[in-house]
């Protein structure tokens, strides 16, 4: 289907759409019904449901791409929201294709359910509630659709990989093209293809019908025709994971084993290295979404995980440690704050047993002004930053706090 190039323009006088805000007592969804304009911008109607009372959708799972340009959807109100260009080329191929070529049978679901539009993204506290229903949102949609986005210097290689694909089944090259694309480098979509009851794939540009799920799980085991330093290497390592875990959407996960496979998959904010994982993981490794906490913050609250089952895990003391830094790295904390982050790790998985239990961490520049001139002296960062976690015994009851610094043991305050 040929289409004609859209021009992010605004409207003459635009009004900006404002959310109905939802009851966050509840567990309240906002679904999308999208309607062809006879001209101009695409319309969406946009209505509010109980979870546990709606009617069937679908739910998308996309990459955000690039926050430049936007472009406008008219909302039922008449009001304009602005989304970014990979959701509005999927809303446009998908108002042209629709449903008709998945072999599916039946009448298809009439709603949407897309977090750019349905969430209010200026609202940290409705972003908080939503995030913690995703495993509920994506688990129960009658199916997700995998929208793979083009590139700007793609030059319609997308399109004919799909053909050839569909075409013959397996194919390296179309399938390396396929795996290759961004949306196997995100974590966000880790969590929506485990959780969807059935997947339909849509790649932009590629209009005869849908790829099949199915066949892309077919191909296992291709990321050893590479080296492991090799963008496809890891593109496949991940798309492996990710296609071979789906078999098993009905089963959770630990935590730990959650960020070892997935935690280096991209996403904008560092926070959602945890958050985008939550709806796959065993309830009692679950961390309750906040967008206000800080990075470190929520770094913090898996280690308290980690802390607390480090028995249960079945893994050596030093493996979680190793996981534990492996995501301070992703979530991109200070690096002069690394090395002392380490030692505490090692000491803080060492010590712990039935009989003594971590009950907190915490992070703060050092205050005192000779430590911090000694700092400097001796080459170091100018800033210099503490570690610390208090351990309970339950033996006796008391309370002691470790202190960290500089990369080593500082010192420990009893009956903190």
């Amino acid at each position: 289907m040929e289409t004609t190039e859209i021009s992010p323009c605004p409207s003459p006088d635009p009004q900006p759409y404002k959310h109905h805000p939802l009851d966050l007592s509840k567990q309240q969804i906002r679904l999308i019904k999208l309607r062809r304009g006879e001209e101009g911008p695409m319309q969406c109607e946009l209505r509010t449901f109980d979870l546990d009372d709606c009617p069937a959708y679908l739910a998308l799972s996309y990459t955000w791409g690039p926050p430049t340009p936007l472009f406008e959807i008219v909302m039922e109100t008449g009001k304009v929201l602005t989304i970014r260009e990979n959701l509005y080329r999927f809303l446009q191929q998908f108002l042209a294709q629709g449903l008709e070529h998945d072999g599916s049978g039946g009448e298809p679901p009439q709603y949407l359910w897309i977090d750019q539009i349905s969430i209010n993204q200026s609202s940290t506290l409705e972003r908080n509630h939503q995030v913690s229903l995703m495993s509920t949102i994506y688990g129960e949609a009658g199916g997700v659709i995998i929208w793979l986005a083009s590139h700007a210097d793609d030059k319609g290689k997308l399109v004919e990989a799909a053909k050839q694909f569909q075409k013959i089944g397996w194919d390296l090259k179309s399938y390396d093209t396929i795996i290759s694309n961004n949306y196997f480098s995100r974590l966000w979509v880790v969590q929506e293809v485990l959780l969807a009851r059935s997947i339909r794939v849509m790649a932009q540009g590629y209009t005869p019908g849908w790829l099949s799920w199915e066949k892309l799980c077919r191909q296992r085991n291709i990321s050893r025709l590479y080296s492991p330093a090799d963008r496809l290497h890891q593109a496949y390592r991940f798309g492996e994971s990710l296609l071979e875990s789906h078999s098993l959407r009905s089963e959770l996960r630990r935590l730990d084993d959650c960020i070892q496979v997935f935690s280096a998959n991209h996403c904008e904010n560092p926070r959602d290295k945890v958050y985008g994982l939550m709806g796959i993981v065993y309830g009692q490794d679950r961390i309750a979404i906040d967008y206000t906490k800080s990075v470190v913050d929520v770094y913090i609250d898996v280690l308290l995980v980690f802390c607390k089952d480090v028995d249960s895990f079945g893994k050596p003391p030093k493996m979680l440690e190793k996981f534990a830094m492996n995501l301070a790295l992703e979530m991109g904390l200070e690096s002069h704050s690394l090395n002392t982050l380490e030692s505490l790790l090692s000491e803080a998985f060492r010590r712990r047993s039935p009989s003594y239990e971590i009950i907190s961490f915490g992070f703060q520049p050092v205050e005192d002004m000779m430590q911090a001139i000694a700092s400097v002296e001796d080459g170091a960062e100018p800033r210099t930053y503490r570690w610390w976690y208090d351990m309970k015994n339950w033996d006796n009851l008391s309370i002691k706090r470790w202190y960290f610094v500089r990369g080593a043991f500082e010192g420990c305050c009893s009956d903190y």
